[in-house]
């Protein structure tokens, strides 16, 4: 799939390979989806895409990503995306995460904050509140 605008190829890492759609030039700013998936490229991606390289990976199980099974946590997630940073080349980068990947950016940012610029969270998940349990979206499976 692809377009004018975006394209998608598979990123081979750790022995997986990992969907990641790129997007527009400029300074590069990875954009993780949140737990629905990717939606596919909108019109506020259009218009970042004017001035920023978008890296947008679908994370896998989610989608039309494959699952990987030794993917258990949010941690691994985010190793997994460390890893593909560092082997595309990309460090001191910027990240938007929204939801789930704003989880994911998180945990990233905790493990390396050197690999990153800035960072905008978007209603990030995983924060433990004063009251009540997190859901861990690990347990629960996937709308089809």
């Amino acid at each position: 799939m692809a377009s004018e605008e975006w394209s998608e190829r598979t990123v081979r890492i750790a022995g997986i390979q990992l969907p990641l759609v790129t997007g527009g030039s400029g300074k590069p700013l990875l954009i993780l989806h949140d737990e629905l998936g990717y939606p596919g490229w909108l019109n506020w991606q259009r218009a970042l895409a004017k001035e920023r390289t978008l890296l947008i990976p679908m994370a896998p199980g989610f989608g039309r990503s494959p699952r990987i099974e030794w993917v258990d946590n949010v941690r691994d997630l985010a190793g997994v995306y460390a890893r593909m940073l560092r082997e595309e080349g990309f460090n001191d980068i910027d990240v938007l995460g929204f939801s789930f990947g704003g989880w994911v950016a998180a945990e990233m940012l905790a493990s390396n904050p050197g690999q990153f610029r800035r960072s905008v969270l978007v209603a990030p998940g995983g924060i433990k509140a004063p009251q009540g349990e997190l859901m861990d979206l690990f347990m629960v499976p996937a709308q089809s």
